[in-house]
């Protein structure tokens, strides 16, 4: 009984599962082709190159993957784009309110975040944030057996 379960699970499988090898195959090449460039003599940004960029685009590859829903994707770009700026520009001096920032941004999304019903996602991975339950009440159930 579980196995026949279990194989109707995977028989309804989502097209494009196979989607996420795409974007780290995207990502590396990118990478790659700056690193072959910088190699060979194209001079670029030395911020380009730095640790700041790492996080923003580690940061961007994990919003790609999840769909930039909500989540920790956010944080390190954000970190990342701190120190960024930080390095950019003489005349701006962002890490003395570094972990204030953090601090302030942690508190407003325990406060407002969960109760706004950012990320909530229903048994079908919709995102029910925004749904009317009486829509629930109009669809025809479906008989899986």
């Amino acid at each position: 009984m579980n196995e026949e379960k279990l194989s109707r699970r995977n028989s309804f499988r989502r097209p494009g599962d196979g989607r996420g090898n795409v974007w780290t195959g995207l990502f590396l090449l990118i990478i790659g082709g700056f690193l072959f460039a910088r190699n060979s003599g194209i001079n670029f940004p030395e911020w380009l190159f730095s640790w700041p960029m790492i996080f923003i685009m580690l940061g961007l590859f994990i919003g790609v993957r999840h769909g930039f829903r909500p989540g920790p994707w956010l944080i390190i770009l954000f970190v990342g784009g701190i120190f960024m700026a930080d390095k950019m520009s003489d005349g701006i001096n962002l890490r003395p309110f570094f972990w204030p920032i953090i601090f302030i941004t942690a508190g407003l999304y325990i406060m407002f975040g969960k109760r706004a019903g950012w990320g909530k996602r229903n048994h079908r991975g919709v995102d029910d944030s925004f749904t009317s339950y009486a829509d629930n009440d109009v669809r025809p159930q479906q008989d899986y057996t």
